[in-house]
């Protein structure tokens, strides 16, 4: 009886070219989709979101760079049709239509200083601001009193998933100097011919022998911490900005980033939903503006050399849409991404 072989598996090489073709099947699919949108009578929107590779170089063994990574990383922005529900798109990094495998995703992006461009394929209308999704490490609710009704709030709410996540924190400890002990075993002579020095008889020895295997010194220590945070979508029940595109168009947007945490809430509004998640009731939500300029997304890599060179052609296109935005600057530019705006309650 013989077994079947075992299929040869692919060299480093062969799967280095395998992604290189589907890249460019992919490439090629946006690239058709694009071009082809408009005069299907759909709409493309250009908007902003944050550029990370623009942040200074991170320290990524301080645990608290870390997290704020994560913080900026995890912000995605949702924007939902006034006219159908269904039609919607969301905005932040990794929102790629491959990395999300949606064709709502982002089908190119590219950067200029801090600012990262999506473009979308979206279906004419009017679309609002109607919440984001972050996750916050290094947070930590109160427990929410039980049995409480708590107060419906205009603005929104917010549910926050309790989880725990993983933070290395790198160190040194002082480490003592390593011996090994090796048996040396030898055949002596124990008696010898005075006349001509001739080994009359012999018997066995043995002695250990100490040899150092490592130096004393400071040695590097990786550790493990778990620490407490959560998972949040705030869902808003009246838009924080929105923007009108029709059949054909093709629009450029400042978009908005959430600064996480981006909301606020009393505990008093909050109760507990399930065993680890809470929800609660907001009384702020706040978003930065991402500023954008036709002039400064033609400054970006031309599609062309991404392998998209008719989708360039409609780019080519794009016009500035301001977006009308409900909520109220705050009066500072208070993060290095934008100016800060913020929708209160009442």
């Amino acid at each position: 009886m013989t077994s079947a072989a075992n299929p040869q598996q692919p060299t480093r090489a062969q799967v280095e070219q395998q992604m290189v073709t589907a890249q460019k099947q992919l490439s090629d699919l946006s690239d058709k989709l694009l071009s082809s949108a408009t005069k299907a009578g759909k709409a493309i929107v250009v908007t902003s979101t944050i550029n990370l590779d623009s942040s200074p170089t991170r320290d990524f063994t301080k645990p608290e760079v870390s997290a704020e990574f994560l913080r900026e990383r995890s912000s995605i922005t949702e924007w939902r049709s006034a006219d159908n529900p269904a039609n919607s798109f969301k905005v932040g990094n990794g929102q790629s239509a491959m990395d999300i495998g949606d064709v709502k995703g982002s089908h190119m992006q590219v950067v200029f200083g801090r600012t990262l461009y999506q473009v979308f394929v979206v279906e004419p209308g009017t679309y609002n601001l109607v919440g984001s999704t972050h996750v916050i490490p290094r947070i930590s609710l109160a427990n929410p009193a039980a049995n409480t009704k708590i107060r419906r709030s205009a603005l929104g709410d917010v549910v926050l998933d309790e989880t725990t996540f993983t933070e290395f924190e790198k160190g040194q400890r002082w480490q003592d100097a390593t011996y090994r002990t090796d048996r040396i075993r030898q055949t002596r002579c124990t008696s010898v011919r005075v006349v001509n020095g001739e080994c009359m008889s012999t018997a066995d020895a043995s002695y250990d022998q100490v040899q150092q295997t490592g130096a004393a010194g400071w040695t590097s220590t990786t550790k493990a911490n778990e620490v407490a945070g959560v998972k949040a979508k705030a869902q808003l029940r009246r838009p924080f900005a929105s923007f009108s595109v029709a059949p054909g168009e093709v629009v450029l947007v400042d978009g908005f980033y959430g600064d996480a945490p981006n909301f606020g809430f009393a505990e008093k509004d909050c109760e507990r939903v399930e065993s680890a998640q809470v929800r609660c009731e907001i009384n702020r939500y706040s978003m930065v503006r991402v500023p954008t300029s036709v002039q400064d997304f033609r400054k970006t890599t031309p599609p062309a050399e991404l392998g998209l060179p008719l989708a360039g052609e409609v780019l080519a296109k794009v016009q500035y849409r301001e977006p009308k935005i409900f909520a109220k600057a705050t009066g500072t530019s208070s993060t290095r991404w934008g100016q800060d705006y913020v929708l209160t309650e009442r």
